[in-house]
């Protein structure tokens, strides 16, 4: 099962990764250090502005926010992703569709196919 995306999580990895204090990103983005904390340890949901304000504050855009940490493609996968581009290559855009939908099919069948985690 997936999991919704943690904004405060995220918050708090890329804050790191810029070597930026709570009271750095808070002070620059013009909110309080209660607040980051509070958006950090999922007290608080912030709005899409609010994000953008710690966006520039920490120097990164929405887009980089956003990014899924699942999205990090393993090395190992990207020869599957090469593969489905080539036969994506030189489809119409109804095949391309038809080719999703057959994807998402099946991942739901897998799903269907699982042992309920359920107790």
């Amino acid at each position: 099962m997936k999991q919704n995306f943690n904004c405060g999580k995220r918050l708090r990895q890329l804050r790191k990764e810029r070597k930026m204090s709570q009271e750095e990103v808070a002070l620059i983005a013009d909110v309080t250090t209660v607040y980051v904390s509070q958006i950090e340890r999922g007290i608080r949901n912030p709005t899409v502005m609010i994000i953008e304000l710690l966006c520039d504050a920490m120097g990164c855009t929405l887009a980089e926010f956003f990014q899924c940490e699942e999205a990090s493609m393993k090395p190992e996968d990207e020869l599957y992703l090469t593969q489905i581009a080539y036969i994506l290559n030189g489809k119409t855009e109804q095949e391309k569709k038809a080719y999703v939908k057959l994807l998402k099919q099946v991942e739901h069948l897998q799903q269907l196919s699982r042992p309920s985690q359920e107790s």
